[in-house]
């Protein structure tokens, strides 16, 4: 290193920082590479306007330590620490750190954006060498510049969190961050204790949100000040957060579809005046918005935008975002909440939260209808009754329900209870029938058994007893197949051995929760509803939220300890029984066309209500 540039770094380093913000130095210096976005060149904050105040509590022309960024994908979150990090070299120098959560990820930001990105800044040039040689300071995870340095880390390991102490700091793609690095702590708190030395540090975190039990941006956002960004309607000028809004909501995203379902025109409605908003008012109301913050005394800066504030020309026009839920929703419903999830946090800005964090029993109680327990639905809907049986060493919980035609699997629930002996199991299988709102006479199709605990000699003795109506099931925590048939040779924990042996059907219980939690957030009006009948009890609703995702292993895991979970583990089974039977593919018999008949004498008709046990204007009930 020569003597020159030590001198000029010294000479940098105690020469007065300009009082300029970085917004006002991107649209003077910053260009985007094409490496780094579809709109690239010279830089104009006025495209994303959202961005502006972010940048200017960065600057150290303001007070603020900390920023938090909650953010749709590619959507200016890492323009935003470009321009951090470039403003500090080129403004404010001193040693700033940046992290994404994994090495890989790093180095590939730093070559395919970073580097492209210091090329085009000319007051960058002198002041990063070339990567020529290793005494440059220039390499792919460290660039020295006078009075200052970028360090670049994965955030996987807790060494990166022990290097040097840093005055600036920014972690990107924050909810890809370890929840507890190595034992030591949360990312946030660690990488806090790095900065802790500095008077005027900055941290800024952003990311785009997941699953809000384990999101740690969502942890990070809380105690800010809640700040969201809000734009005018160019009608009436109501300022408002855009959202989804949704079917059933006055204002929000409202969308036509042509014969073949794909959406040709998209628009907002405002929720003011309720009057149509053009996505081509969109440049005006970015221009005139602002952001609202729920906490504005909170040191702590928190900001949320969604794609709905995407630029004109850019790919997320509001018909690209309708076409996108359109696809997610129907998967949603058939209780595949993958694309969904994707759809709600990529688009919405929003974490998708597991049902059992935060539904109530009321909830659960709002997906009754207004049939009887004992009755299925009518109208010729019903492909199958299934029943499950949950096995207990003093009786037996267990629910029937009712499935319907086709792949988004509408369901019903016709009966649900407790009994306590096989006997009264056998009643309610082979001896009881049960009566649609048309009067027809449905049976069930189909059950199974746990077989787990201490009574699971007899509960085989007992399927072999009912014959193939009946299927023993067990339950596992994760296997390779969803559904997975097993010959059992000898009753359990005994050398007998079973007549001709017994296919057991074995499930992996997560898997199918996991469904059956996406089938629970579809309104019980919409197809693929998890729909109660008008009988359920505050006790089942309470049982179907009684467990919850541990946030380490993904798994189901009950609420808290001795909490009764007999409905939600039947209700999975069902899901499980549903899928080995392929009803999903059943279609409904064509009417067959008769031959004319000669008229029947008069009185010769059915005879409704008549019969043992008729009551009810026809329903049989037991």
């Amino acid at each position: 290193m020569s003597y020159k540039f030590c001198l000029n770094s010294f000479a940098a380093g105690i020469k007065p920082n300009p009082r300029i913000t970085f917004t006002e130095w991107a649209n003077k210096e910053f260009s985007l590479p094409k490496e780094s976005t579809a709109e690239y060149g010279r830089y104009r904050s006025s495209r994303t306007p959202f961005v502006e105040e972010i940048l200017d509590e960065l600057s150290p022309t303001s007070p603020t330590e900390i920023v938090v960024l909650i953010k749709p994908t590619q959507l200016a979150g890492t323009t935003i620490a470009l321009i951090f990090l470039c403003g500090i070299a080129a403004l404010y120098p001193g040693p700033a750190w940046f992290m994404q959560p994994t090495d890989t990820m790093v180095r590939s930001f730093s070559k395919k954006k970073l580097t492209p990105t210091i090329k085009l800044i000319s007051a960058l040039k002198d002041k990063i060498k070339e990567p020529r040689s290793r005494q440059s300071g220039n390499t792919i995870l460290q660039k020295d510049f006078p009075g200052g340095s970028w360090g670049l880390s994965g955030a996987n390991a807790g060494t990166a969190y022990r290097q040097e102490s840093i005055k600036y700091l920014s972690l990107d793609d924050f909810d890809g961050f370890e929840i507890d690095i190595e034992g030591e702590g949360s990312p946030q708190k660690l990488a806090d204790r790095r900065t802790g030395t500095f008077q005027g540090r900055k941290i800024f975190l952003n990311s785009t949100t997941t699953r809000k039990e384990s999101s740690n941006i969502e942890r990070a956002y809380a105690p800010s000040s809640q700040g969201r960004y809000h734009v005018p309607c160019p009608h009436c000028g109501y300022y408002q957060y855009l959202t989804w809004g949704g079917r059933d909501k006055k204002h929000g995203i409202k969308f036509e579809r042509d014969k073949n379902d794909l959406v040709v025109d998209a628009w907002y409605q405002c929720k003011c005046c309720q009057k149509r908003i053009s996505e081509s008012e969109k440049p005006w109301m970015l221009e005139n918005g602002a952001y609202v913050h729920k906490y504005p005394e909170r040191k702590i800066r928190g900001f949320k935008y969604n794609a709905l504030v995407t630029p004109l020309g850019w790919i997320n026009s509001w018909a690209y975002i309708a076409t996108d839920y359109l696809e997610a929703v129907t998967d949603l419903r058939v209780g595949k909440p993958e694309k969904y999830i994707v759809w709600l946090n990529s688009f919405m800005s929003e974490p998708w939260e597991t049902h059992q964090a935060v539904r109530k029993e009321d909830v659960i109680l709002a997906l009754r209808d207004d049939r009887p327990q004992g009755i299925v639905p009518g109208g010729d809907r019903v492909a199958a009754l299934l029943m499950v049986i949950d096995t207990q060493d003093v009786g037996f919980w267990y629910e029937i329900r009712a499935w319907g035609y086709g792949m988004i699997e509408d369901t019903w629930q016709v009966r649900f209870g407790f009994v306590d002996t096989f006997a009264a199991l056998t009643l309610l299988l082979l001896h009881t029938e049960y009566p649609d709102t048309d009067g027809n006479i449905h049976k069930i199709k189909k059950a199974i058994i746990d077989t787990q605990g201490h009574r699971a000699s007899d509960v085989f003795k007992f399927c072999s007893e009912i014959g193939p109506l009946i299927i023993p099931l067990r339950g596992q925590d994760r296997q390779s197949a969803h559904i997975r048939w097993v010959k059992q040779e000898f009753y359990p924990r005994t050398n007998i051995a079973i007549p001709g042996g017994a296919m057991r059907m074995d499930t992996d219980v997560n898997y199918f929760k996991d469904k059956l939690s996406g089938k629970l957030n579809v309104a019980p009006d919409d197809p693929g509803a998890w729909r109660m009948c008008a009988d359920c009890s505050k006790e089942w609703a309470s049982q179907m939220i009684s467990e919850a995702i541990d946030v380490k292993t993904q798994r189901w895991v009950p609420r808290y300890e001795g909490i009764a979970n007999h409905a939600w583990d039947i209700s999975g089974y069902g899901l499980a029984l549903a899928d080995a039977m392929f009803i999903r593919n059943w279609s409904k018999e064509p009417v067959k066309q008769e031959a004319p008949r000669r008229s029947r004498p008069a009185g010769s008709g059915w005879v409704k209500g008549s019969g043992a046990g008729v009551s009810g204007g026809g329903w049989i009930r037991r």
